[in-house]
């Protein structure tokens, strides 16, 4: 399971936005336009977001680790 977490993570990920996709242009709150362009500024949003988690949570749980192991902390 842990070997396809990649893939499980980005076939969620596409899935909701798909979904997304069809309700908004189902069900528009307004007159769009332009929406290409804040799609694509909230998936590099996403993009950075998933790198960052990446790299700083195993960072953070590392040191996290090694404050607990100092004797009195």
């Amino acid at each position: 399971m842990l070997a396809h977490e990649l893939l499980i993570r980005l076939a969620a990920l596409l899935g909701v936005l798909c979904a997304v996709l069809v309700l908004e242009r189902a069900f528009p709150r307004r007159a769009q336009r332009l929406s290409w362009r804040c799609w694509l500024a909230d998936l590099g949003l996403v993009v950075i977001a998933s790198l960052l988690v990446r790299l700083l949570a195993p960072a953070t749980a590392v040191g996290a680790a090694l404050i607990a192991e100092k004797p009195g902390a």
